[in-house]
């Protein structure tokens, strides 16, 4: 018997089946190559990168670690929102405070003037002493009077003259006269002279203020009114004068129509003299 090396039973049995194994494939050797390298070399599709990625997106939400990044991101941006809240709120309190003490400043110091100017209006009151027959040329010149008659129930002329003592005449129709608007006029020193003399004749500067409501021991309805006013150095005086209010001196009612004669104001309102209140209702007050 020749010597030489045993031979393993079970490995002669595995190389058996595999020689089995590649008989029963029916494909050629070249083919069963290609087919192995396909495998192993080909490139994913669309669907299967989509489908990781989705699944890897998903197992990286469920993480509990994630989630809690995630809180702790919310949690940040709370409280930086809220920060800016704060910050946003103090700067803008800021800006109104300061606002307002500027706005406090500006009106302090307009209240103060006001109370300069009342103070300085208080200081001009109605003075009886001034005698208006002697004034000096000068004083005359700086003068103003002022007339203004307004609307009743009816169809009386409303409009304004003023009369300026360097002879200027200005006009304001309002209702239910010729001429409405502005307009202007002149008068001769001489005749400012002798209305001045008409102010003195009535008292003017000792006349009550108020010739209407409670003033009156007589009141009828549906009347106009005549507001007449005089600046004179440092003092004025104005009245105002009712027309259904009975106590108002006849002196008055005078002037009143002195000043319109003398500015000439029919020659803007028209003839005005049937004018008045379609109807009046009278009562007496005790």
């Amino acid at each position: 018997m020749a010597s030489g090396s045993l031979r393993d039973p079970d490995e002669d049995s595995s190389k058996e089946q595999e020689r089995k194994a590649i008989a029963s494939d029916d494909r050629q050797p070249t083919e069963y190559l290609n087919a192995a390298m396909f495998r192993i070399h080909r490139k994913p599709s669309r669907r299967a990168i989509l489908a990781d990625s989705w699944r890897n997106i998903a197992i990286t939400l469920i993480d509990p670690g994630f989630l809690n990044l995630l809180r702790l991101g919310n949690i940040a941006l709370s409280r930086g929102v809220l920060c800016f809240r704060r910050k946003f709120l103090w700067f803008m309190r800021s800006r109104i405070e300061r606002i307002t003490m500027v706005f406090q400043t500006f009106f302090r110091a307009t209240g103060f003037c006001s109370l300069l100017f009342i103070a300085s209006a208080s200081a001009r009151p109605s003075d009886p002493s001034i005698n208006l027959t002697s004034l000096p040329d000068a004083d005359v010149k700086t003068l103003t009077v002022q007339l203004e008659r307004t609307a009743c129930y009816g169809d009386c002329p409303a409009y304004t003259v003023t009369i300026h003592g360097d002879g200027r005449v200005e006009y304001n129709g309002k209702t239910h006269v010729k001429e409405k608007g502005l307009r202007e006029g002149r008068v001769e020193a001489d005749q400012i002279k002798t209305l001045l003399n008409d102010f003195a004749t009535a008292k003017f500067f000792t006349l009550s203020e108020d010739y209407s409501g409670e003033n009156c021991t007589r009141y009828c309805t549906d009347m106009p009114t005549a507001v007449t006013e005089i600046n004179v150095r440092q003092a004025s005086h104005h009245v105002k004068h009712y027309y259904g209010c009975g106590g108002a001196p006849k002196a008055l009612f005078d002037l009143e129509s002195a000043i319109d004669k003398l500015a000439n104001v029919e020659r803007w309102t028209g003839d005005v003299s049937k004018a008045g209140p379609f109807g009046t209702t009278c009562m007496d007050r005790h």
